[in-house]
C-alpha cells in the first residue's frame, strides 16, 4: 500500500484547508475524488513506484480524522516543543508536516516511530527543501523523546512488523538523530514494504513551499 503517497495527500489537504481557511473535509473530498480518478491510471512514472489504492485513501482519511479529533492536544504539545519558533513564524509546509507526523506518533501506535519520522523528513525535503528536512527531523527527534502514545486507536488497514535494524538503516540523521526503539509487536507487511523502499522517493518536487 502506498502510504507515503497517502501521507502526501493528507499533507496537501491540510495545507490547502489551513492556508485558504477552507473546511478540512470539503478539501479532502475534492482531493479524494481527484485521487480516485487516478487509481486506475498508469503510475509507471511515479517517483514512489507504488500505485495509489483505496487502502491508501482510507489511511489518509484516518490520519486527517485523528488530527481533527485531537488538534488542540497536538498543537499544544507541538508548540511547547518548539525552541525559538512560533506557529506564525514557521512555514505552512513545515507546520503541516509536523502536525501530521505528531498525529501518527501519538495516535497511530501500530506505525513504527522511525518510519513516521523518516517519511516526514522525506516529504519536508520534497516540498520545502533541505532546510525543511533538517528542521522537521530536529523537532520530531525532540517529540519522540517526549510522552509516548497517549491514545490507542486501531487502524483499519493491515500492517506488518519491521525490525529495528531494517528501519534504522534508513533513518535520516540531521540536527537531532532519531532514537532507537524496540521493534513493534504488531505484524505488518505494509510497513515492512514501506521501510524497504524509503529511499525510492528522494526526488525533490519542483513546486514552491508556499503554494501547492
Amino acid at each position: 500500500m502506498a502510504r507515503r503517497k497517502a501521507r502526501e495527500l493528507a499533507f496537501q489537504t491540510l495545507f490547502q484547508a489551513e492556508r485558504g481557511e477552507h473546511d478540512l473535509w470539503t478539501v479532502w473530498e475534492d482531493v479524494r475524488v481527484s485521487s480516485t480518478a487516478d487509481i486506475n491510471e498508469d503510475d509507471e512514472g511515479d517517483v514512489y513506484g507504488d500505485p495509489l489504492d483505496y487502502q491508501s485513501l482510507e489511511f489518509a482519511q484516518s490520519l486527517l480524522r485523528q488530527f481533527a479529533d485531537h488538534r488542540t492536544a497536538l498543537d499544544t504539545e507541538l508548540d511547547e516543543s518548539l525552541e525559538g519558533w512560533t506557529f506564525s513564524q514557521m512555514s505552512q509546509t513545515d507546520l503541516t508536516i509536523l502536525r501530521l507526523a505528531l498525529t501518527e506518533l501519538r495516535y497511530m501506535p501500530d506505525i513504527p516511530a522511525q518510519v513516521t519520522i523518516e517519511v516526514a523528513v522525506r516529504i519536508a525535503k520534497r516540498f520545502g527543501g533541505e532546510e525543511s528536512g533538517r528542521f522537521v527531523n530536529g523537532v520530531l527527534g525532540r517529540l519522540f523523546e517526549g510522552p509516548q502514545v497517549i491514545s490507542t486507536v486501531s487502524d483499519t488497514s493491515s500492517d506488518v512488523s519491521v525490525t529495528t535494524q531494517a528501519v534504522a538503516s534508513d533513518v535520516v540523521t540531521a540536527d537531532v538523530a532519531s532514537p532507537d526503539i524496540a521493534s513493534p509487536d504488531v505484524a505488518s507487511s505494509n510497513v515492512a514494504s514501506e521501510a524497504n523502499t524509503l529511499n525510492d522517493d528522494a526526488t525533490t518536487a519542483t513546486f514552491p513551499t508556499e503554494v501547492l
